[in-house]
């Protein structure tokens, strides 16, 4: 079985986070998006193979060897253009010289679903596709919406008395026999393309692996923050809940007072107010300051300043200004680039 965690797009839901940071390496509580998606796969035998596809801001990727993963990163570069989720395996099959069942994972969710249940589930079943699925609350009218049979954890494309409604959450196990309509050519959709023809037309089974654990999807600019905040709330209240993800995140902070998490490296002074909450990353220095529901990415100096619903990316140094609803980043003259939410 062959791993691919999706990485490639250009993130313009993202935006503009996404002129700073590829979606994956944007940093979660002090770990890039695209670590915690490893420690996902932890300890779990049956993953012997794992990939990373890239295209956006490619060189901003550290060196396969520098992710601490179970079985070594291989990355898949796309060139000329993303090729699509299902261009992705392609590139996969033609890089590796075969055609093989494939664990898909979206880069830019995290849920705190077992993987290995999620796997002992797909490999028990003879479905063809295997989706993990959450139930419908607010806010998820922009998600393509399936109906779970709970007796068969069969997917419907409509919806019937029994059926629940239910979102696609970014963790999928596809046979090969899902994906024989998949296109030689780039760029193509696993679940348009191939998937949803054959299951529309009665020749492919789906079903659904619900778990309405936790669950954060980092993909669109408008809730950003909203689900970052969430997080930081649901890690600091229930930290048992990340199962495999907590002992990397432990290593990346301490909470040095009530939503104020910090790096064993940072240095945050005694006098600095903290609202609602806020992260501070490694090798940081902040005195003098007040921040609130706001995020300081690695190296930042910042003094006599207020931070509000702020993104504050790496080496940026701030001294004697406010920032609110915004966006900040050193280029490579280390002038400030600003971009309001």
């Amino acid at each position: 079985m062959q791993v691919l965690i999706l990485a490639a797009g250009y993130g313009m839901r993202l935006r503009p986070l996404t002129l700073v940071y590829p979606k994956v390496l944007v940093p979660v509580l002090n770990v890039p998006l695209l670590q915690l998606q490893l420690d996902r796969l932890r300890g779990d035998g049956r993953i012997r193979e794992i990939y990373v596809n890239r295209h956006y801001m490619a060189d901003r990727f550290p060196p396969p060897t520098a992710w601490d993963s179970p079985v070594p990163v291989q990355y898949l570069d796309e060139a000329d253009f993303p090729y699509g989720t299902g261009g992705a395996i392609r590139n996969l099959w033609n890089a590796t010289g075969r055609s093989d069942d494939v664990l898909v994972l979206n880069g830019d969710s995290l849920g705190l679903v077992d993987t290995a249940a999620f796997l002992d589930f797909a490999l028990g079943t003879d479905a063809d596709a295997v989706l993990y699925v959450r139930t419908v609350n607010a806010g998820a009218s922009d998600y393509t919406l399936f109906y779970l049979d709970p007796r068969t954890s069969d997917l419907y494309p409509s919806a019937a008395p029994g059926r629940a409604a239910v979102l696609y959450a970014g963790l999928a196990f596809l046979r090969t026999s899902a994906l024989r309509g998949l296109p030689t050519e780039f760029p193509s959709d696993w679940f348009r393309d191939a998937v949803a023809p054959a299951w529309q037309a009665g020749t492919l089974r789906l079903v659904g692996y619900r778990d309405d654990g936790p669950w954060w999807d980092f993909g669109h600019a408008d809730r950003f923050r909203a689900t970052y905040r969430d997080l930081v709330r649901t890690w600091q209240a229930r930290p048992a809940a990340f199962g495999s993800l907590r002992s990397r995140l432990e290593a990346a902070g301490t909470w040095r007072r009530p939503g104020l998490w910090v790096h064993p490296t940072a240095h945050v002074a005694d006098d600095v107010a903290v609202e609602e909450w806020a992260v501070v990353g490694a090798e940081c220095f902040v005195e003098r300051a007040a921040l609130r529901a706001s995020v300081l990415d690695r190296s930042v100096r910042a003094r006599r300043t207020r931070l509000v619903n702020a993104f504050i990316g790496p080496a940026v140094v701030i001294d004697g200004f406010d920032i609110e609803d915004a966006i900040v980043a050193a280029d490579a003259s280390e002038n400030l680039q600003t971009w309001t939410w």
